[in-house]
């Protein structure tokens, strides 16, 4: 008779959060995570976290919290897909603060925050989200 036992050691992940573009057209463009401070060429869009390596069967997991702030305003998650935001820079200037911090309602050891400097363009755009270096 022969047995065997053996363990493995699994390293715990600190959550990341990355940021993307949902673009109405191709969803979200998840080859291109915006960076801290990003160009954004036009003066409307909806940005989708993500948070990597989360204790979370989905993105929109109930026990998942976002906590979305604009320029140190707190801003109201919507119900149906927290983990996006649209801002509408129509008639302002200058940077937008965006800022996130992700929580889980169980695992009080799950902190994850993210912060964008966003600077938008009134101007219009033909850029293809495809192409390398688009936004």
């Amino acid at each position: 008779t022969r047995s065997g036992e053996t363990t493995v050691a699994v390293p715990l992940s600190t959550p990341i959060l990355d940021l993307y573009e949902d673009h109405p057209l191709y969803g979200i463009l998840y080859n291109q995570a915006l960076s801290g401070s990003a160009q954004i060429p036009e003066t409307e869009m909806t940005f989708a976290a993500v948070p990597y390596f989360a204790q979370a069967r989905a993105v929109n997991d109930s026990n998942l919290s976002y906590a979305w702030s604009v320029n140190d305003t707190r801003i109201s998650a919507s119900a149906g897909t927290p983990q996006e935001i649209t801002i509408n820079a129509d008639n302002s200037s200058g940077q937008a603060a965006l800022s996130l911090e992700v929580t889980h309602a169980t695992n009080y050891y799950l902190d994850a925050t993210g912060n964008w400097n966003l600077t938008f363009s009134s101007g219009p755009t033909t850029l293809d989200p495809f192409q390398t270096g688009a936004q």
